[in-house]
């Protein structure tokens, strides 16, 4: 994940927007990319990332690779 921030005139950053999120996961060979594209964003980045930094610039990368279905040492 990456975020843009603001610098405070105290020094503290405060994040202003996410900027880009990028989610690679193992699946099974039957599971349907873009189904498993759709539920990872609806189901862990939408719960995870506060909706108030995410704006239609966001770019999300979700298995930009396509198919993972072999992992580890063989993939």
């Amino acid at each position: 994940v990456s975020v843009e921030y603001e610098q405070l005139d105290s020094g503290m950053l405060k994040p202003l927007r996410v900027h880009t999120v990028v989610v690679s996961t193992q699946h099974d060979d039957l599971v349907d990319l873009e189904a498993l594209r759709k539920d990872i964003k609806e189901h862990v980045i939408d719960q995870v990332i506060p909706a108030s930094l995410v704006d239609d610039d966001t770019i999300f990368h979700i298995n930009p690779s396509s198919r993972f279905v072999i992992g580890g040492p063989a993939g």
